[in-house]
């Protein structure tokens, strides 16, 4: 790997920075002022557009057109987050933090991973150029299946399972999603270990599965709407996850495109994780059940 210390530097930079953000909207509860809304728009946007133009900037031949390029999509981005600021401020206030605004938030903060995803991948692994959209394709399949992108994600959930979310069904739900990322066949490459890995992602998907609905079996009488969505989510995060661990034995090569189902599991796992922990499904939560 190149680049050693940016790498490290990079995700622990930005697994700091995203934990700080969604404590920081986690702080608000169901109210969220203009002020609070905006400020969390602003550093989201502001990261992930830094990001996408340095990948951009590094990747692109050097010229003085691609550095003027990206330089300009940073600045578009932000412009684009900017007037929307402004035209919320003179429609509406954000009196509540729920529904679509916590699932925009929850894209943004996946559009930061993804980013970062493949920001690391490049000042890691290099880029050797893209010549067909399955390359491209196989290229971004490989920076969502690596340790480099599953580190800090793992390192998040962790963080928010054990010191910040409070007993209940919804924890238990983001601890199922963390059993579901954990073993991430393909995140060392094609490898060794890919058929070890496979063994042990079987495994945890079961203990997952019986995890999760042992306690919707046993609290079936309980269970509210917000439950019952994040449920079927789940059951659609796993089906997903197990077509992701099929495609690689139906179209085995190349390495990164035939694991390019399990690439879009693993965004949806992000983005559910960011959904829940950031109290969409909150006002449905069982708080007095047990984990």
């Amino acid at each position: 790997m190149q680049n050693l210390f940016w790498v490290i530097f990079t995700e622990v930079v930005m697994t700091a920075f995203i934990i700080w953000v969604i404590t920081y909207l986690r702080s608000f509860g169901r109210n969220i002022s203009l002020k609070g809304f905006t400020i969390g728009l602003f550093l989201i946007t502001m990261m992930g557009s830094m990001l996408d133009a340095l990948v951009y900037y590094i990747v692109a031949p050097p010229s003085f057109l691609n550095t003027i390029v990206a330089v300009n999509i940073s600045m578009i981005i932000m412009t684009v987050a900017v007037v929307y600021i402004l035209i919320a401020a003179t429609i509406e206030s954000y009196a509540s933090f729920a529904g679509m605004e916590v699932f925009t938030f929850a894209l943004l903060l996946s559009w930061n991973e993804i980013s970062m995803a493949l920001f690391l991948r490049v000042i890691g692994f290099g880029f050797s150029g893209i010549s067909s959209l399955g390359s491209y394709l196989s290229y971004f399949s490989l920076s969502i299946t690596s340790i480099l992108f599953l580190a800090p994600m793992l390192a998040e959930m962790i963080f928010f399972i054990f010191f910040r979310m409070i007993p209940g069904f919804e924890k238990r739900a983001v601890t199922v999603i963390l059993l579901l990322q954990v073993a991430d066949p393909a995140m060392l490459g094609n490898s060794r270990v890919v058929l070890p890995l496979l063994v042990a992602y079987a495994i945890l998907m079961v203990i997952a599965i019986y995890y999760l609905f042992s306690y919707v079996y046993a609290h079936r009488d309980e269970l509210t709407l917000g439950g019952r969505k994040i449920i079927r989510w789940v059951i659609l995060l796993i089906v997903i996850s197990a077509g992701g661990l099929l495609e690689p034995v139906i179209y085995p090569h190349p390495f990164g495109l035939s694991w390019l189902i399990f690439a879009v599991s693993m965004m949806l796992a992000m983005t559910l994780y960011f959904s829940t922990i950031l109290g969409i499904f909150h006002e449905k939560q069982i708080e007095s059940a047990p984990a």
